[in-house]
């Protein structure tokens, strides 16, 4: 059968072959399925010809999984997932499927399989599985990560996903797992999964793909209406400007251009400081978008430990543009973003794990009193360091969820020293506890309660927790903008903090659906009057941590996602307006809070002046002199 679907993958071009197959099955509509898609000749295929039917009876957790008679279908094996009244992970509940063969680094693997929802309580009425390519140890690295939807008919859909193995696997050392543990009570069957090894060099966006969507995206949705209220009330302030003439008398008719320089609101991203000071034409067109798109922006790697402590060696002189992470490079840029008056977030103090930080810290595991002081020593010298740069921010502990070594030896009470110690030697800008995940799924999970319980016990502690920093890295689970707003209402009700995006990215290759996205959870962290700022994970492929997810190709061409954003921050929510002053001389306008440059022309002369427009209304008068 292997070598037969070889050879017909062989001759078959790299197109979607859609074939229709009338249907009824288990109740559901009479339906057309999609047939496979049709990929380049497969390499092998590392679960078997059949890989659910690898799974036995006793592989399968009673009143979660069972078989389903296929009877009737034109599928060979279909399993029934049933979600009900779960409220853990979603790794909680899923079925797991050990590799069968070797996995080679940069391996494509295609992954295809059938579903349909039974019954769902979804607002959409559909239902939902997340496929996981991964590591069965830790870390659990994944090559693969995505969410496929059933339609709220109980139609089939064919759902096809892909990823690049990170590593050699050996036998068994891989799976493949289909999540369900969400927090909806649903029932979804999933029939005949295909997985393909492809080889290494294949462009996901060119296979035969799912299209990927979320609830809240069509036009008419009702949240728009309501963020946009919410927008216009929080995020806008009003202007008022009377114009004189030499005698003091009003002046009507006077021309009026209202120019918005500076949000008020922090948008940016997270830079990489070598680009921020080479000369090339990659740098100039980095800064370039920097300077107009940012207002704030946060150091990627620079300023983390082991890059902070490594960094204190000199740059290779034969290697002008290697991007060593050197402190005098990354002192640099801070300066440079000084001059041009953008604002700059550290990132961040303390990671609190061996793995994340400087290589030095783990040989004093057991010796707790060096551990503290290193930690401190470490804090206080990337405080004073960068004190002259005037950081208005920092991320003082990150991911200590996933990342405890540090803490499980000193405890948790650790954690509130290092706030109060950061803000003796910090006292004028915020202190951050930054993490993950809270964005991308709805409802509770263990990883939530424990963030939500330590931030609560840090401020009862005295410590001075400013802000939750949460990082919103979305991948396969598109979450619904009406979720990341009950979201962010709940946790601000909860822990009485500001709340900041503060790594953001979509990592899929449905760029329509990643511009759609951005720009939904840009409108959405907007409209949220406790969201003090919101910053990307980095908008160039050549820098950017998940090249998939960056706005700009290599080549500087603009993704759609690109366009979204600009749509957005100097479009849709940059104010620009020419106004005629009336016969009292004055002319008013609502505009986004902000700075601006404010000309006025009238009688052959002109006059220009800066104002800022915050919540409280601003009102201005000049007078036309000769």
């Amino acid at each position: 059968m292997k070598r037969h679907l070889h050879k017909l993958l062989a001759v078959l071009p790299l197109a979607l072959l859609i074939l229709a197959h009338p249907i009824s099955t288990l109740g559901a509509p009479t339906a057309k399925i999609e047939a496979r898609g049709v990929v380049p000749q497969a390499k092998g295929l590392p679960w078997g010809e059949n890989p659910l039917a690898t799974l036995d009876g006793t592989k399968l957790k009673p009143g979660f999984a069972k078989r389903v008679d296929s009877a009737g279908t034109p599928f060979k094996h279909i399993l029934s997932f049933t979600t009900a009244d779960y409220k853990g992970s979603p790794w909680g509940l899923q079925i797991v499927l050990p590799s069968q063969a070797p996995l080679k680094k940069d391996t494509v693997v295609y992954a295809e399989f059938y579903a349909r929802t039974v019954s769902s309580r979804q607002e959409s009425g559909s239902a939902f599985v997340h496929s996981v390519l991964e590591l069965r140890r830790d870390p659990h690295t994944k090559s693969l990560s995505a969410t496929g939807m059933a339609s709220p008919d109980g139609n089939w859909v064919r759902i096809a996903q892909a990823g690049v193995i990170k590593a050699d696997y050996a036998p068994g050392e891989a799976s493949f797992n289909f999540q369900l543990g969400y927090d909806r009570d649903q029932v979804i069957e999933i029939a005949d999964l295909r997985l393909v090894d492809l080889g290494p060099g294949i462009e996901l966006r060119t296979l035969p793909l799912s299209k990927s969507t979320y609830v809240g995206r069509e036009a008419n949705a009702p949240w728009r209406t309501d963020a946009q209220a919410r927008i216009e009330k929080l995020r806008k302030g009003d202007f008022a400007i009377t114009v004189l003439g030499a005698n003091g008398k009003p002046v009507p008719n006077a021309r009026v251009q209202v120019e918005m320089t500076r949000h008020a609101f922090p948008f940016g991203t997270a830079v990489v400081p070598d680009l921020l000071i080479d000369q090339s034409p990659d740098s100039d067109k980095y800064r370039q978008w920097v300077l107009e798109n940012c207002s704030r922006v946060v150091i990627e790697n620079h300023l983390k430990w082991p890059n902070w402590e490594g960094g204190l060696k000199p740059l290779d002189p034969a290697k002008p543009n290697d991007w060593r992470r050197t402190r005098e490079t990354t002192l640099k840029s801070l300066a440079w973003l000084n001059e041009q008056g953008i604002e700059i977030k550290g990132h961040n103090l303390i990671w609190p794990s061996w793995k994340h930080s400087t290589k030095r810290v783990k040989d004093l595991k057991d010796d707790p009193t060096a551990l503290r002081a290193a930690c401190e020593d470490r804090i206080k010298d990337a405080l004073g360091v960068t004190a002259p740069y005037r950081l208005v921010e920092w991320d003082v502990v990150n991911e200590n969820f996933a990342n405890h070594d540090i803490t499980d030896i000193l405890g948790p009470d650790a954690i509130v020293e290092w706030f109060k110690l950061a803000r003796r030697h910090y006292p004028d800008g915020k202190l951050i506890y930054n993490d993950y995940a809270h964005l991308t799924s709805s409802g509770i999970s263990p990883f939530k309660t424990y963030v939500e319980d330590l931030v609560l016990r840090l401020k009862a502690a005295g410590a001075p927790v400013d802000g939750l920093g949460i990082q919103a890295h979305f991948g396969g689970i598109l979450n619904s903008p009406t979720n990341v707003i009950a979201e962010l209402d709940r946790l601000h009700a909860k822990l009485g903090v500001e709340l900041s995006l503060t790594e953001f990215d979509v990592n899929t290759y449905d760029e329509d659906v990643q511009a759609d996205y951005t720009r939904d959870i840009l409108t959405a962290a907007f409209a949220s009057p406790h969201v003090t700022s919101f910053l990307m994970w980095g908008f160039w492929e050549k820098a950017h941590w998940i090249k998939n997810a960056a706005l700009f190709r290599a080549d500087w061409t603009p993704k759609p996602n690109a366009k979204a954003w600009s749509d957005l921050v100097k479009g849709a929510w940059w104010t620009r307006a020419t106004l005629t002053t009336d016969s009292a001389g004055r002319a008013s306008l609502r505009g986004f809070k902000g700075d601006y440059t404010i000309t006025v022309t009238a009688d052959g002369s002109s006059h220009t002046r800066k104002i800022s427009i915050g919540s409280a209304p601003e009102k201005l008068e000049i007078k036309l002199t000769p």
